[in-house]
């Protein structure tokens, strides 16, 4: 058997870069573990926290997809400089199955886990931020929602508030099977699809998108020394 390797996992969704999410995995053996833990301003999740997260609807495949179980829930939310030079991001993402060594250009440690679903909120990841050189053929329609594949081969859904990026190391077509069989993985994502067979909502108009106010983070106080006095 394959060992499962501690690897840094490289996240794309068209022209918006989420970054770098490290990606936790055992060494040997059968046992999945989804690390616990859950931090302001991003972090792990676990699947009951997942299931209970309330900013945006999240979609998933399930605890399980064709025999893949799920290996790790990560959260990302950073509002970017006060400058706006870079776009704030926040998003979801839920990967299925044990990283394989990646191309070589990831690096040493680099691997890309066999299916990874991002759900980003709609505003933060709309279609109009997709660079035309990055779409692959027309938009089309999945279950109702707004499709486009990419040519790194990822598939952007668009869907009432939310944009759901899929990725399947199987290929387009695998990627499509899979956005087929998205539903909602928190209450409001199930409020919006219950199981693989309802339609999903039509995306937000974009000229609705407002600036969005992240909660505010709660400082850390680090107590100060307190200053000794020198006795001769």
């Amino acid at each position: 058997m394959r060992s499962r390797v501690l690897c840094y996992i490289v996240l794309a969704s068209g022209a918006l870069a989420l970054g770098v999410l490290l990606g936790r995995f055992l060494i040997g053996g059968n046992e999945i573990v989804v690390p616990e833990a859950v931090a302001q301003g991003g972090g792990r999740l676990t699947i009951k926290e997942l299931q209970e997260f309330s900013s945006f609807p999240v979609f998933w495949l399930g605890e399980e997809y064709q025999g893949l179980s799920i290996t790790d829930i990560s959260y990302v939310r950073d509002q970017g400089p006060p400058d706006g030079g870079r776009p704030p991001i926040e998003s979801v993402t839920i990967i299925y199955g044990a990283c394989d060594p990646g191309p070589p250009e990831l690096g040493e440690g680099g691997c890309v886990p066999p299916l990874q679903i991002i759900t980003d909120r709609f505003c933060l990841n709309r279609p109009s931020f997709l660079a035309q050189a990055a779409r692959k053929g027309l938009p089309f329609e999945v279950r109702d929602a707004q499709a486009q594949q990419t040519q790194s081969g990822w598939l952007h859904l668009y869907t009432g508030e939310s944009t759901v990026a899929v990725f399947s190391t199987e290929g387009d077509g695998a990627t499509l099977q899979a956005a087929n069989a998205l539903q909602g993985a928190n209450a409001q994502g199930r409020a919006r699809t219950s199981d693989t067979t309802a339609s999903l909502d039509a995306p937000m108009r974009e000229e609705d998108c407002v600036d969005i106010a992240f909660p505010t983070l709660i400082p850390v106080v680090t107590p100060t020394a307190t200053p000794t006095t020198t006795i001769p």
